[in-house]
């Protein structure tokens, strides 16, 4: 059977499963069956464990890093605390949905993607 899934798209899921995005909220995003998510991630998992989470954290921290900015200014452009943002780099929490997007927006990370699908 030919595979439908453009390359694109193909990409993205291993970008999002990359910065430690598990199948079912990468599926939610790129519009595609958890099944498919799953098998295009580099390190499937349907669950948050500690490594998704570490991964997340330091995609956010390098990205702070090269736009030379703090977990202040991000906490204040998507509207949650700075210890919100911190507990999102120790892994301790992961964001809902719509402060996921805020984040991949904020930190020019979401333009990329979208680009790719």
């Amino acid at each position: 059977m030919p595979n439908k899934l453009s390359y694109a798209k193909r990409r993205t899921i291993h970008d999002l499963s990359l910065i430690g995005l598990g199948s079912y909220q990468i599926a939610e995003m790129v519009h595609v069956a958890p099944s498919t998510a799953y098998k295009y991630s580099k390190h499937p998992d349907t669950s948050y464990d500690n490594l998704e989470k570490d991964k997340f954290g330091g995609a956010i921290t390098k990205r702070l890093e090269e736009l030379k900015e703090t977990r202040v200014w991000l906490a204040n452009q998507i509207g949650v605390s700075e210890q919100m943002i911190y507990s999102y780099i120790r892994g301790e929490s992961f964001p809902k949905r719509d402060k996921l997007e805020l984040i991949l927006e904020v930190l020019e990370l979401k333009k990329n993607l979208e680009a790719r699908v």
